[in-house]
């Protein structure tokens, strides 16, 4: 592999992760919102209930938002989208939660009010652990299957590629 070529898979790779955290942000705080309206329409009163939908909300926004940059990877069939989608938003809530709970001790004590809340810290860690496993996942499927076509001699425009694609996404 060529300098030309390593330069367009990381223009490609830093492109999709820069869209992956863009649409996070978005869908994260989307999930804030739905999970503040659920609060009231649904007249949550337990405070673990409540905190249960929002760090799923925002886990599962991060998540979707993430993967969304990730989808139509050359190469890859369905079950490894799904297996993306799985991993972006286990990460995400994993990421809401930690980032919740860990997150305001990173606050100096010396200062009288914080600059920013477990919301945003939520919010932020969701978004970065999602795209994070995101990218990990997706660049080393893309590395495996580059691999594994080299090891068999198979071209990506070979009709052998896509027959496989389908039998493995059932």
């Amino acid at each position: 592999m060529n300098a030309a070529d390593l330069r367009q898979y990381f223009a490609g790779y830093l492109g999709r992760t820069d869209l992956g955290i863009g649409l996070a942000l978005i869908a994260a705080g989307l999930g804030v919102i739905l999970a503040r309206m659920g609060l009231l329409l649904f007249g949550v009163t337990s405070w673990v209930g409540w905190l249960a939908m929002l760090l799923g909300g925002i886990g599962l926004g991060a998540g979707l938002g993430s993967v969304t940059a990730w989808l139509w990877l050359k190469g890859m069939g369905s079950a490894f989208s799904s297996f993306l989608a799985l991993v972006a938003v286990s990460a995400g809530v994993g990421g809401a939660w930690l980032a919740f709970r860990y997150g305001t001790g990173v606050e100096p004590e010396c200062c009288a009010s914080p600059t920013m809340g477990p919301l945003s810290y939520a919010v932020i860690g969701a978004v970065i652990l999602a795209n994070l496993a995101t990218l990990t996942c997706a660049v080393t499927g893309q590395t495996v299957a580059r691999v594994l076509r080299r090891r068999n001699h198979v071209s990506p425009s070979s009709p052998i590629v896509p027959q496989a694609e389908e039998t493995l996404s059932r």
